[in-house]
């Protein structure tokens, strides 16, 4: 029993150990700082580039009642987003040359083998280097916001490095509360495509933000994604600015399908990241290991009953010759008597000279002495006096079943 016990134990304690292993690989923000790519809402790093104050900032800033702030990890075409949410495209690692031109379905297509041509190649990606997919300009023609903080080229859009980071300038009244934006990284935003946009702000007389309206919605166009780190957050009006682009009023979402992250990551996003997938593999199959060995019994099952019928027939045969060394025939049969007397009680609740009465009429003798141990018997004397007992004891059970 003890051993069984201490495997359960050992068992729970391994448990727990991993269990707490998993929640501290989960909330540990330096884990999270080196896995996580740079500008992604799950990187809490501050030299690294991440974005986690941004993310957490809008979510808890918003009252109850208040439009949600969460992850995308798909593609805006298939998202179902709200017609009039807002989502923040910061440092896009992928850029729209890097998609398929051609809708989704068709692309599936495309890839499944020729049994003509086994050496078929992939589709061509688009050369024209389109702002938006279709299903994604559809969003935005709908009400939509598409912020771009950019790092470099984005499409049709590119971005130059200026020789110096001033004057900048503010060219729009749109947002009054913002007047300045730190750091620029020195970069402005050049495309035809730009032609028809209304420039937000100038650095060195280029344009450092743009709006490009698209029916009711609108892409905005930032050549720095710098203001919305950990590290430059609360500089300047970068925090005015990151309220103005994604207002309580609005549902807001950070894209992270451009940061390759198509699921919100867990623990076992941060093992694969660490490379452990093997490791995963490994203990997934010793928990089955260990399930399937717990459940097949081997051998015949033990009998946890502690008293059988045999075992209690040799522990009275044992006691008696044990009675027999210890005790005289006279104190032997003195127990016996005293053993009477408390089964008479118990079931009378006699006391005293009544008690007496009873066990005179039910041993069917006046000689009570010669029961009470106080004097030596012959063997024919204690087997009389036993005999006497006996149908005492068989006298009070069947006056009791009565």
């Amino acid at each position: 029993m003890m051993l069984w016990i201490m495997r359960k134990l050992s068992l729970l304690a391994a448990l727990l150990g991993c269990v707490a292993a998993f929640v501290w690989l989960s909330s540990d923000k330096y884990i999270r700082s080196t896995l996580f790519p740079p500008y992604s809402l799950h990187n809490t790093s501050v030299e690294k580039h991440g974005c986690s104050l941004a993310f957490r900032y809008l979510k808890e800033s918003r009252e109850n009642g208040a439009r949600p702030v969460r992850e995308l990890n798909r593609r805006i075409d298939f998202a179902e987003l709200e017609p009039d949410a807002v989502v923040l495209r910061i440092a896009p690692a992928l850029k729209p040359g890097d998609r398929e031109a051609i809708d989704e379905e068709v692309a599936k297509k495309s890839l499944k083998p020729d049994k003509k041509d086994k050496k078929k190649k992939p589709p061509v990606l688009a050369k024209d280097k389109p702002l938006l997919t279709d299903g994604e300009a559809a969003w935005v023609r709908g009400g939509g916001r598409l912020v771009l903080a950019l790092e470099g080229d984005y499409g049709p859009i590119e971005t130059s490095t200026e020789r110096r980071a001033d004057p900048f300038e503010r060219t729009s009244a749109l947002w009054p509360g913002v007047q300045r934006i730190q750091p620029t990284g020195a970069r402005t935003l050049k495309g035809a495509i730009l032609n028809d946009a209304l420039t937000l702000f100038t650095l060195n007389r280029g344009v450092f933000a743009a709006k490009l309206p698209m029916d009711k919605g609108e892409v905005i166009a930032l050549a720095s994604a710098e203001p919305f780190t950990n590290s430059h957050l609360d500089e300047a009006d970068n925090l005015a600015l990151l309220q103005a682009l994604a207002p309580a009023s609005r549902a807001i979402y950070f894209d992270e399908y451009v940061h390759e992250l198509q699921d919100a990551p867990g623990v076992t996003e941060l093992l694969l990241r660490w490379g452990l997938g093997a490791a995963l593999i490994v203990m997934g199959a010793g928990a089955l290991l260990g399930f399937w060995r717990a459940r097949t019994p081997i051998g015949p099952p033990e009998d946890d009953h502690k008293e059988t019928r045999t075992q209690a027939i040799d522990f009275v045969g044992s006691l008696a010759p044990l009675y027999n060394r210890a005790l005289e025939p006279h104190q032997a049969l003195a127990l016996h008597y005293k053993n009477l007397l408390q089964a008479v009680t118990a079931q009378t609740g006699l006391r005293g000279a009544e008690l007496e009465a009873k066990i005179r009429v039910l041993l069917n003798t006046n000689d009570l002495a010669a029961f009470a141990g106080q004097r030596p018997l012959t063997r024919g004397g204690f087997e009389r006096y036993l005999s006497e007992l006996n149908r005492g004891y068989g006298r009070l059970e069947r006056a009791h079943r009565r």
